[in-house]
């Protein structure tokens, strides 16, 4: 028989298995990326090598459109959380806006691809000002002004 899990030894598991992830994410990374300098080595000309890391830095247009849509669901959904708080603020600010900066904060310091990366924080970045924008546009019912 086995005895049950503490909420701590619970939560411990559910850590080691964010960290297995995203070790495991950073790893593909890491073979994607040798991928690529493998690729850029064995190009038969410069220019070819050139053309290879400028379709890097400028990303795959299904990858722009991904930003750009994150960016518009992050405004929408941090005005639609602001409203479902009653527009409530704390000193000003819209309790809603720090959730939006801190998913920012996630996608500039996370082990994760730049496209990744950029979605969360333009999400983020987005949903701050989503919350910001309805509670400057909407009465507050409660909380301080």
């Amino acid at each position: 028989m086995t005895t049950p899990m503490t909420s701590g030894e619970r939560l411990a598991r559910a850590e080691a298995r964010v960290g297995g992830t995203l070790r495991a994410m950073v790893r593909a990374h890491e073979d994607e990326d040798r991928d690529t300098a493998a690729a850029i080595r064995l190009a038969a000309t410069e220019l070819e090598a050139a053309e290879i890391v400028a379709a890097i830095r400028r990303g795959r247009p299904l990858t722009v459109l991904l930003v750009g849509g994150c960016a518009i669901a992050g405004a929408a959904t941090g005005a639609l959380a602001q409203k479902a708080v009653d527009n409530y603020k704390v000193k000003g600010v819209p309790v809603m806006a720090p959730l939006g900066v801190a998913t920012s904060a996630v996608g500039v310091f996370t082990p994760l691809s730049f496209s990744w990366r950029s979605m969360l924080a333009a999400a983020g970045l987005s949903f701050a000002t989503g919350a910001v924008i309805y509670s400057k546009t909407t009465a507050a019912a409660g909380g301080m002004p």
